[in-house]
């Protein structure tokens, strides 16, 4: 009993999900610095700081109508559908138009040319009960 693995999760199956499934198993802690870049951004630090940055320039005018601008454009949005919304004004306002980020071309979600994969023998394992059920059917 003292030779056995013990895993903490359910091994992933690599041979029908592919790499990327098995790209948070074993993960380190420590994040990379282009990680740390891309949350503080996110998270509205860099915006907040320039907002600071024009009130202090500027007066407290011209953050406010910024602040209002940015209200009004997060909440337009497409009606609902298979196509999500862009919020082309909200990336003009902030000027990630003009950003070239990882995001755009690291493989993003809705240009993704193949779905999800399952071949006929995950299929046919998972309608009769005899292998692991991986994917969706």
């Amino acid at each position: 009993m003292d030779d056995e693995i013990k895993f903490l999760r359910r091994p992933v199956d690599t041979l029908r999900l592919g790499l990327a499934a098995a790209r948070d198993v074993g993960a380190s802690s420590a994040k990379h610095p282009v990680q740390v870049m891309q949350e503080e951004r996110a998270s509205g630090a860099e915006y907040a700081k320039k907002l600071e940055t024009m009130a202090r320039a500027h007066g407290g005018a011209i953050p406010a109508k910024l602040d209002a601008e940015r209200q009004i454009l997060t909440d337009v949005e497409r009606l609902p559908g298979p196509v999500p919304s862009k919020r082309l004004g909200l990336q003009i306002l902030t000027g990630d138009i003009d950003r070239f980020g990882f995001e755009d071309y690291l493989n993003p979600e809705d240009m993704r040319t193949e779905g999800p994969r399952s071949d006929a023998h995950a299929v046919m394992e998972a309608k009769l009960g005899l292998g692991p059920s991986v994917g969706r059917f």
